[in-house]
């Protein structure tokens, strides 16, 4: 049921989340023409955000160099911010998934294609738990009392993708190999991501709990 699973997700989502961040950062880029300074000034208070907002997350470097061009839709928003980080998280798994997938195919020890195996049911997992949360992040509020549980939610599906990453990382463990070698340098990376996602959500909703009990 797994490898199916793993199957049917290795190369549709790639091409929607792409999709996506590309028509955000066209229209970013169109808005920058049409509003010259204004949109400048906008933007460095942003990415000033942005910036300090990443010293939550435990890989704030990472943090900002993947956020930065996203300045102009954050607009200095922690919603905005925790959801264009779960976004890239997303994009970069999804694209993990396809190149990890297609490494089934290449010369390798029977110890690799194994963990091979393990890391790309694990990674279907971590896609779909992904994909769970962005849906409820898009209807956060939209229930009426159900605020707290939605937060709940996304940050219970975020957590076990990371799971699922971290395992991926770990399958690994002491098999030598060039597989071996390219896996776990995507994975480290990518658990970085969704860690740094994670965090960024954590502090958008301690704002809005706060709100909530006041």
């Amino acid at each position: 049921e797994r490898q199916n699973k793993s199957n049917s997700m290795n190369f549709l989502p790639l091409s929607r989340s792409v999709i996506i961040l590309s028509v955000t950062i066209l229209t970013i880029t169109n808005l920058e023409l049409a509003y010259g300074d204004t949109m400048f000034n906008q933007t460095q208070n942003s990415t000033e955000f942005i910036r300090a907002s990443c010293n939550v997350t435990l890989y704030p470097s990472l943090c900002f160099k993947s956020l930065e061009h996203f300045a102009h839709m954050v607009d200095s928003s922690s919603m905005n911010l925790a959801h264009a980080a779960l976004s890239v998280s997303l994009v970069h798994l999804d694209q993990a998934l396809v190149i990890i997938s297609r490494m089934r195919f290449m010369a390798m020890s029977a110890g690799e294609a194994g963990a091979l195996r393990d890391c790309i049911d694990n990674l279907a997992d971590s896609v779909d738990e992904m994909q769970r949360s962005m849906r409820e992040f898009r209807r956060l509020g939209s229930r009426a009392g159900n605020m707290r549980f939605q937060i709940s939610n996304i940050q219970t599906w975020v957590s076990a993708a990371l799971t699922d990453e971290d395992t991926c990382f770990d399958d690994f463990g002491g098999v030598d190999g060039s597989i071996t070698f390219t896996v776990r340098r995507m994975m480290r990376k990518i658990e970085r991501l969704t860690s740094n996602s994670l965090a960024l959500f954590n502090k958008f909703a301690d704002d809005v709990i706060q709100g909530l009990i006041h």
